[in-house]
């Protein structure tokens, strides 16, 4: 009974920290649309903007007004660029570092990359990704933000494999008191 108690103990344990230590990834695109002005030094928008559609995690945001934060160039870390909220979650992109800038067929291409947040009834982890803005004639003509997802273990496999093993190491002991 004693062995039964421990491996009962073991069991919660594993299956406590296989959950605890799952966080969902954040994961599609996200495409946006608004006003802006902008020159070489950095862009300044013309708030609200609008969340056209989204795919993945960031699919539940389309239609949805989005907040886009100015910013200069040369000092773009750690802006909040975007941010935008439904009834159930919230979502944010910060740029995480310095910004490329170039002209395309006379568009402006600003690129960077960032960490995305996203809050609501899931857990999700805080995830890297990238955005891509393109600006003519005082319009965003593109503006799409990428999460960058990476393999994550699944914990329900874990935890049913922890739990497994439980379970055989439990008839092992059974069966080599029996015999004793």
């Amino acid at each position: 009974m004693k062995n039964l108690i421990k491996f009962a103990a073991l069991g919660a344990a594993l299956a406590v920290s296989a959950l605890s230590a799952h966080a969902t990834a954040i994961s599609g695109s996200i495409a946006l649309s608004g006003l802006d002005s902008y020159n070489s030094t950095g862009v300044t928008f013309d708030n609200p903007g609008e969340v056209l559609g989204g795919t993945g995690t960031l699919g539940a945001f389309g239609g949805d007004p989005a907040t886009l934060t100015s910013f200069l160039f040369a000092s773009s870390n750690n802006v909040e660029l975007f941010s935008t909220a439904n009834f159930l979650e919230a979502a944010t992109f910060t740029i995480n570092g310095p910004v490329s800038v170039s002209t395309v067929d006379g568009s402006q291409v600003v690129t960077g990359s960032g960490t995305f947040t996203e809050t609501g009834i899931v857990n999700y982890a805080a995830t890297t990704g990238s955005f891509t803005l393109t600006d003519s004639d005082n319009q965003i003509e593109a503006f799409e933000i990428t999460a960058d997802v990476a393999p994550t273990p699944e914990p329900s496999s874990l935890m049913l494999l922890g739990t497994g093993l439980t379970g055989a190491a439990g008839m092992f002991f059974r069966r080599r008191r029996s015999i004793a």
